[in-house]
């Protein structure tokens, strides 16, 4: 299995509908890229306050590197970036990804 964490800092101006739109769309991968198990999104909930500015955050479950590799251009992730995007503050660090 591979975690692949997505972290996001937001827009201020960001509405719920935006959010709701980018789950929906993050949601809708499932079943249409081969190996993609689940995906979660939703806000920091943190009471640490070491979030470093990161708002959101989503993660998606592989079978493996391979099924993780193959999201990576597949065209599906592709439709998806254009509403991580609308969310994202104007700064280089506001994403972060990582997998474990």
């Amino acid at each position: 299995m591979v975690c692949h964490i997505v972290l996001l800092k937001c827009k201020s101006t960001v509405t719920e509908e935006d959010f709701r739109q980018l789950e929906a769309a993050l949601q809708g991968l499932v079943g249409k890229i081969p190996g993609l198990q689940q995906v979660e999104f939703n806000k920091n909930t943190s009471p640490e306050g070491k979030h470093q500015g990161y708002t959101h955050g989503f993660y998606m479950m592989f079978e493996d590197l391979t099924t993780r590799d193959v999201y990576l251009t597949h065209p599906e992730h592709q439709q998806v970036k254009p509403f991580i995007r609308n969310v994202l503050a104007d700064e280089p660090e506001a994403l972060l990804v990582i997998d474990l």
